[in-house]
């Protein structure tokens, strides 16, 4: 542990300068500002409703009104007073041209017809309501864009992102016996999320996401000030990506880079130059290891990494999910496959194995929702990734700063987008949920734009 607890000391320091450094604009880089009035107050209350804090731990079944639970109703009930003070305010219909905010809405809403069929009515009824909440506000937020022509809301929200990864490394050095549990792997350790409560495969995923998307702002800053704190940002996620070791978000950094080194090229040859040039760097960088420490140290110290101690067994079936999608998400769809066994509750209580979810967010919601809710949850994933991609290549051969805006809700995206396959994102009310129902609001507002 005591490695791991440097690692962490290091870690906040670079988050400290960088937060200290950057200030405001790690919440909003653009010039523009943040003009949603009410509207923004009850996203922000929203956001913060599933930030735990005290009083859950990470159980299959967690009480039904623990502290946190409580905490969350509070927040959930001033963001809903927020919203019908200042409905009027809105022409909500213009939100709801967004076809993934109104599949989401309807997601939301099929859930709550189908709560009938859940083991926990009520709680099922809660949680879809949740996400019927969440499309509302996405949709007023999505007008108010539209009348301002710009949005900030998906920095708004990475920025507080960005507070919860340093609070994740704050709480390591405070309570370092809570943040590092036991687990195998090269650290002995995982990192859980402390200041707020997150899940080490959460909490990597937002890092990764956070890591790349830093990386790409010190890129194209033009002063000091910002190349110092988006360099020492991305460095201290990728502090959090280590310590908390998920494969998952390596993968996705991955994929992000080799996307990232083509688009913000400025020419063919140099897009061409860069991709050789960080793929002689990566070799040389293992080269000089293996030189200097043996092969077997160093290749063997990556498979411990990935491993996380669960020897070849458990690299292959990614810890044991395939059994939990085959075992149980598959036989509880087909035993219900229209309606589901209730929103976000039937894998949690209505099989014989204690488990909280399925590691995939496809078998999650064919379990829960069945293919009626499947249907327009997936569609909305779909025909939101292809227009993000798709804005993403149009804005190929413009403006730098045009590019850039493009391709980090990309990026986003591509963290979103891995995590669904091993782990259970997008599919209730959370960050993840959010974030995606902002880069929707964002990609609408910029095609706006192009059209003017």
């Amino acid at each position: 542990m005591g490695v791991a607890v440097v690692f962490a000391v290091v870690g906040f320091g670079f988050f400290l300068i960088g937060l200290l450094i950057g200030r405001s604009k790690i919440f909003l880089p653009g010039e523009a500002g943040f003009r949603e009035g009410l509207w923004g107050f009850s996203w922000f209350a929203m956001f913060m409703s599933v930030t735990i804090f005290v009083g859950r731990e990470f159980a299959a079944a967690p009480a039904a009104l623990d502290k946190s639970s409580v905490i969350q109703l509070a927040w959930v009930s001033l963001a809903v007073a927020l919203i019908l003070v200042s409905f009027v305010r809105v022409r909500l219909w213009l939100g709801f041209a967004s076809a993934p905010i109104v599949l989401f809405l309807a997601y939301g809403v099929i859930g709550f017809a189908s709560s009938i069929f859940s083991p926990q009515p009520m709680f099922s009824l809660y949680k879809s309501g949740l996400v019927v909440i969440d499309a509302i506000l996405a949709a007023g937020m999505l007008s108010l864009a539209l009348k301002y022509r710009n949005t900030n809301l998906v920095n708004f929200s990475l920025g507080l992102i960005v507070l919860a990864l340093g609070g994740a490394l704050f709480g390591a050095i405070l309570w370092p016996t809570e943040a590092f549990q036991p687990k195998p792997g090269v650290f002995g350790t995982m990192l859980y999320g402390t200041l707020p409560k997150l899940h080490p495969n959460e909490l990597g995923m937002w890092a990764g996401i956070v890591t790349v998307v830093s990386l790409v702002r010190w890129y194209v800053a033009t002063r000091l000030r910002g190349k110092w704190c988006w360099a020492l940002m991305s460095i201290a996620a990728a502090v959090v990506v280590l310590l908390a070791q998920s494969r998952t978000s390596i993968a996705a950094i991955l994929v992000s880079l080799t996307i990232i080194v083509p688009y913000l090229a400025k020419s063919r040859a140099q897009a061409i130059f860069g991709s050789i040039l960080v793929a002689l760097i990566a070799v040389g960088v293992l080269g000089m290891i293996a030189v200097i420490y043996g092969e077997g140290i160093l290749f063997g110290g990556v498979v411990n990494y990935l491993e996380r101690g669960q020897g070849e067994g458990g690299l292959a079936t990614f810890h044991d999910r395939m059994w939990a999608w085959m075992n149980i998400g598959w036989p509880l769809f087909v035993e219900s496959p229209i309606v589901g066994h209730g929103f976000d509750a039937g894998v949690r209580f209505g099989s014989d194995v204690t488990i909280g979810h399925l590691h995939n967010s496809y078998f999650q919601v064919l379990a829960n929702s069945g293919l009626l809710g499947f249907l327009p949850w997936v569609a909305a994933l779909i025909i939101g990734s292809i227009g993000l991609m798709r804005h993403a290549w149009l804005c190929r051969s413009a403006a730098l700063a045009e590019r850039v805006c493009a391709l980090i809700p990309l990026l986003i995206l591509i963290g979103l987008l891995a995590r669904t396959w091993t782990g259970s994102v997008l599919v209730s009310h959370a960050w993840s949920t959010m974030m995606f129902l902002a880069l929707i609001i964002n990609l609408y507002v910029e095609r706006k734009k192009r059209q003017l």
